[in-house]
């Protein structure tokens, strides 16, 4: 779960005092949900008797369904997501809401015929409004549509009653805290607001499988191809072949493929070609071939995949092998993890470990490397922050408003050196004062806040503006407390969704975050508020790819 946990307490605490609770979970899993997110709308009754006041209208948050007891779900298992809204206030013109899935990455639907779209009105299925299918969002989401047409197939929302939508979808890797959620669309009669609810799911890793990318061979000639598999190891070390042949007998040639511990996905290929560089392949020929990985005594076999060579050129002869002497082991390098670091910072330290393990000689040695990008800009290149250093730690200072990736190598003591790990990447506040502030606000200084400072506002329609940013995710710093307002935040005319700073008690560095856009976006990023209620911002963070 992301770094909501004081509000989301908070939050939890009020559904629970209110009665309210997600659908009864289906064998031993149970609904990993998010926080909630509110709106708010004025009292209908209360503008009638001529003293409007405020109150939520809805309340909406999004989970997944798991068993971590049993590591479930694992690649290639249909699980389930979930959206769930509840209607609390009274709203003269009533209220409707659309629902709008973002998928967590690498995620797929996985809607057929023993996995349907599920639909539940307080409590009860629905299976006479439920669709069969999902249409695509504005949001670039999955939208599931009411049959109201009158209502613009939104679904009502009547006070004292809720939605749940469930929907299944298969991931084709584990995933750690990915997030996902959705946007709700609410037509109120009052701001009409767009909210947006995120969860970050886990999908845990069991055995090691084998996946192919589309296309999985290219550079086709009429002797040549390169052919390419994605390996999930798990982590275990192991030796994978590349297997061709005419049929799927295979067996006229193997190419094998070294994969160290660690990892845990790997990308191999081959191009058909012996030691001595000569092709197995000839002209106008249609092959078979698969990659298979063994790991502890135990083969993990890949689809059977085709190409077919093109008639122009003349087949490579097959040399006549020759008996040579037992081969002496190829030395191996070192191998090296680095521990993903948390998307979201609170603070411009960033604690990074890692470590090592012997090839055919022992671990040396550490090359660290860093990029960086601004909130404005996109990353740069690679620039290297420890070098052949023994250390397994450290903490890297950043810069307020930056995004950091880190990757590290490993040496042993012979000079051989490990691949580059897997980047992992964070992002550092960047302080509200760089902000440009519309309406009146209010800076002071904060102990315990971002940079020691925050801006407060009570005014209605009240902005904060960046300068034109590059992002793929926006987040914001708050201070929540009681009877707190809630915003909304753009790039550019894009709604990302409106968040609500409301929670039992005051908290400090509340880090609320919107569902990820599709890919970078250039704009200037503007944080409005939607009421009179006290707004606090401490920082925006700016993510991208």
């Amino acid at each position: 779960m992301r770094k909501l946990i004081s509000w989301i307490a908070a939050s939890v605490v009020t559904v629970a005092m209110l009665g309210w609770a997600p659908t009864a979970a289906k064998a031993a899993a149970a609904w990993y949900d998010g926080g909630i997110q509110y709106s708010q709308i004025y009292n209908c009754v209360s503008i009638i008797q001529g003293s409007p006041y405020l109150e939520y209208g809805v309340g909406t948050y999004v989970g997944y369904r798991s068993d971590p007891s049993t590591s479930s779900p694992a690649p290639g298992d249909v699980y389930w997501i979930h959206a769930v809204v509840y209607g609390l206030g009274n709203a003269c013109s009533g209220q409707y809401v659309s629902p709008e899935f973002i998928l967590p990455a690498n995620t797929s639907l996985a809607i057929d015929a023993s996995h349907k779209v599920q639909c539940y009105a307080t409590g009860a299925a629905d299976p006479g409004d439920c669709p069969t299918s999902l249409s695509v969002g504005s949001h670039g989401g999955y939208v599931v549509l009411s049959p109201d047409t009158a209502h613009a197939r939104m679904w009502p929302m009547p006070i004292g009653k809720n939605w749940e939508w469930q929907i299944p979808v298969v991931s084709d890797r584990p995933l750690t805290n990915a997030t996902f959620g959705a946007y709700f669309v609410v037509a109120d009669g009052n701001s009409n607001p767009t909210l947006a609810a995120t969860q970050g799911a886990y999908v845990f890793a069991k055995t090691p499988q084998v996946s192919y990318p589309s296309p999985a061979t290219t550079g086709i000639g009429s002797t040549a191809a390169v052919s390419n598999a994605n390996v999930y190891t798990g982590g275990a070390a192991g030796t994978g072949y590349f297997d061709i042949g005419t049929s799927t007998g295979y067996g006229l040639f193997s190419d094998a493929v070294s994969l160290p511990a660690g990892g845990p996905n790997w990308q191999v290929n081959t191009d058909w070609k012996r030691t001595d560089g000569s092709s197995v392949l000839s002209a106008n020929t249609t092959y078979h071939w698969r990659f298979r990985f063994n790991a502890g005594g135990t083969w993990y076999y890949g689809a059977d995949q085709t190409f077919k060579t093109s008639a122009s050129g003349t087949p490579t002869p097959t040399p006549t092998p020759t008996p040579t002497p037992t081969p002496t082991p190829t030395p191996t390098p070192p191998s090296v993890t680095l521990t993903s670091v948390p998307a979201w910072r609170t603070g411009v330290s960033v604690p990074l470990s890692w470590s090592g393990s012997a090839g055919s000689s022992a671990v040396a040695n550490y090359d660290v490397r860093v990029r960086k990008a601004s909130w404005d800009k996109k990353f740069g290149g690679w620039s290297t922050w420890k070098s052949k250093t023994t250390a397994t730690s450290a903490t890297f200072g950043g810069s307020k408003g930056y995004s950091y990736c880190f990757s590290v190598r490993a040496r042993d003591t012979s000079g051989r050196v490990s691949g580059w790990t897997p980047q992992t990447c964070t992002t550092l506040p960047l302080d509200e004062r760089k902000l440009t502030a519309s309406g009146k606000w209010t800076k002071s200084t904060s102990a315990g806040s971002f940079a020691s400072t925050v801006m407060t506002t009570t005014k209605l329609g009240a902005k904060l503006t960046s300068k034109k940013a590059v992002t793929k995710q926006v987040a914001l710093l708050v201070t929540t407390g009681a009877g707190y307002g809630s915003v909304t935040v753009k790039i550019g005319s894009k709604l990302l969704g409106t968040l609500s700073l409301a929670s039992g008690s005051p908290q400090k560095l509340v880090l609320l975050t919107l569902p990820a856009l599709a890919a970078n976006t250039t704009g200037k990023i503007v944080i409005t508020t939607t009421s009179t209620s006290p707004v606090v911002i401490d920082a925006l963070l700016v993510r991208k790819a």
